[in-house]
C-alpha cells in the first residue's frame, strides 16, 4: 500500500503545482507595453499560406477583456 502511496500523493501535487498561479505584483505595466505599427496588416503564413490580419485594438475590443487586463490612459 505504500508503494501505491508515494507516487499517488505525488502525482496529486504535481497535478496542483500545474495550476494558474496569480501573482501578487502584475506581469506588466502600461510602461511595458510596446505598439509597432508596421505590424499591422494581412500577413501570409508561410507553412499552409493561410492569411492573418493584425490591428490596433478598439475601445469594444478591450471592453472585451477580463477587468484585470482592461489599462486606463491617461
Amino acid at each position: 500500500m505504500k508503494r501505491f502511496i508515494l507516487p499517488a500523493g505525488l502525482c496529486l501535487v504535481l497535478v496542483f503545482l500545474n495550476s494558474c498561479l496569480t501573482t501578487l505584483h502584475p506581469v506588466f505595466t502600461e510602461n511595458d507595453l510596446l505598439s509597432d505599427p508596421r505590424l499591422a496588416g494581412s500577413w501570409k503564413k508561410t507553412k499552409d499560406g493561410s492569411n492573418v490580419t493584425y490591428r490596433s485594438a478598439t475601445a469594444s475590443d478591450v471592453a472585451t477583456l477580463s477587468p484585470t487586463l482592461q489599462t486606463k490612459r491617461q
